[in-house]
């Protein structure tokens, strides 16, 4: 196209819309040569490629001046590829069964907001994961489904009933507080992940702090309304029955892990 035109701009610009199109409005404009002159008779894309181009080099050029760091990729580069998946399943139960980093699916899967892959009849909801992983899960599948609806199930017990049915220990129960708890948001902190803590509605907890997004600042203080005391969970851990279960998920998990663990090698 250089040699066409002799001018970059003109190769920018037919690179976008054709040369077919470049030379109809050196036409149009009465035979200028310049992408300047000729812009105003170039579709309506290519009038904003040329100069989106220069502000992308600039922005190349001079992003220390106007205080833009890049970040470095979190991982190498790696052939990935999807599932659909059957269930909804957490961030961190993927991350867990497949001994991955839960930073790594987030960067692979930025539609997914709150750390979910929800799961809704007649709907595909896909995952992305590096090749690896994903031979690992579909090899893998019917423990991986299994561990996910041991862990529902779990999580959906009501807590006075937990009580209940938990062996009982020489200590006074712990009492259920009603009012609003203050929690102080961490990094690496999300909605999902406090709401999930705290055993609440994600829509709840931004009604209880007027929370417009599901983003929430580095330090803010929430406030919530919930059964859970997060504050005692690992001073009190081996009196409470959540403690319990969560002794039976880690050998549920390390399970499933050994099985996946034979799987690989013999696929291998």
């Amino acid at each position: 196209m250089f040699e066409v035109f002799g001018d970059w701009e003109l190769v920018l610009a037919s690179y976008n819309s054709g040369p077919g199109n470049v030379t109809k409005a050196i036409r149009r404009s009465g035979g200028q040569s310049k992408y300047w002159d000729i812009r105003s008779n170039l579709p309506k894309e290519t009038q904003g490629y040329v100069p989106a181009f220069y502000a992308t080099m600039y922005l190349f050029e001079y992003h220390k001046e106007h205080g833009i760091n890049p970040e470095r990729a979190v991982v190498k580069n790696f052939e990935t590829d999807t599932l659909n998946i059957k269930k909804e399943m957490t961030f961190k139960q993927i991350a867990d069964l497949l001994d991955m980093p839960q930073s790594q699916i987030q960067l692979l899967n930025p539609s997914y907001k709150l750390n979910v892959v929800p799961y809704y009849q007649g709907e595909q909801h896909c995952l992305r994961l590096p090749k690896d992983k994903i031979a690992t899960f579909v090899s893998n599948e019917k423990q991986i489904y299994a561990y996910v609806d041991h862990m529902s199930t779990i999580r959906t017990l009501p807590a006075k009933l937990a009580i209940k049915v938990a062996p009982k220990v020489k200590l006074q129960p712990e009492k259920i507080n009603s009012d609003f708890q203050m929690y102080e948001v961490q990094k690496g902190d999300n909605l999902g992940a406090i709401a999930e803590k705290y055993d609440v509605n994600i829509t709840d907890l931004k009604k209880w702090n007027n929370l417009k997004s599901n983003n929430v600042a580095l330090g803010r203080t929430l406030k919530i309304k919930s059964d859970v005391d997060a504050s005692k969970i690992s001073k009190d851990a081996k009196a409470l029955p959540a403690v319990e279960k969560n002794q039976k998920k880690q050998l549920l998990l390390q399970m499933i892990k050994t099985r996946m663990l034979i799987s690989q090698k013999n696929m291998l």
